[in-house]
């Protein structure tokens, strides 16, 4: 269109995890061309490169990647962003061999997929996760379960908060919790109706 001097890139946009079960080739990425329309003088870059007015990061962009209280200390690889390894069995996604029992390496016991999930990794995948310290097993749901196991506690309303609640809105119910806020203010209103 403009000439291959103002061609900038080839946005692969991965618009999916992976294929769908259903199909035996499916499109997980979309292809977006760049160009610009001339050259800025003698740089290498467009005008449309020079004028790119890139927004810093923000805060919230950041506080996804963060430093966790792993049971067994921080990652030295610095901070990392939590994500689900559980994948939706809607729409055809269910797969019976990713259904099937972790082990949780801080208490030993099965951890299973979410009813209507399976997860997205295979066995061998998984524990090399695992033995990377790459793959989380669900602590807060353990702590929430624990509480409500006690006699005491059955009645006790959990609220949750935070990044990792923040990034996956409806982490609060996967969890096993009563609501989650996100922020303080919203918090003591949401705890008020829980009471009531």
């Amino acid at each position: 269109m403009f000439g291959r001097a103002c061609f900038i890139a080839d946005v692969s946009w991965q618009k999916r995890d992976g294929p769908p079960n259903d199909r035996t080739i499916g499109s997980i990425h979309d292809h977006v061309l760049v160009w610009g329309k001339a050259l800025a003088g003698t740089s290498k870059k467009t005008l449309a490169e020079e004028a790119f007015n890139l927004m810093p990061r923000t805060e919230k962009a950041d506080a996804q990647y963060q430093v966790f209280r792993e049971p067994d200390g921080p990652d030295p690889r610095g901070p990392f962003r939590k994500i689900d390894t559980t994948a939706n069995a809607k729409g055809g996604r269910y797969v019976a061999s990713l259904y099937y029992a972790l082990k949780n390496p801080n208490t030993g016991e099965e951890v299973w997929p979410r009813k209507g999930t399976c997860w997205r990794h295979n066995p061998d995948e998984m524990a090399r996760l695992q033995a990377d310290r790459r793959l989380y097993v669900r602590g807060v749901e353990e702590l929430i379960h624990r509480v409500r196991g006690q006699p005491a506690c059955r009645a006790v309303k959990i609220l949750v908060g935070g990044s990792p609640f923040l990034v996956a809105p409806d982490l609060w119910e996967r969890v096993g919790a009563d609501g989650t806020a996100t922020n303080a203010q919203d918090a003591i209103v949401l705890a008020g109706g829980l009471a009531a």
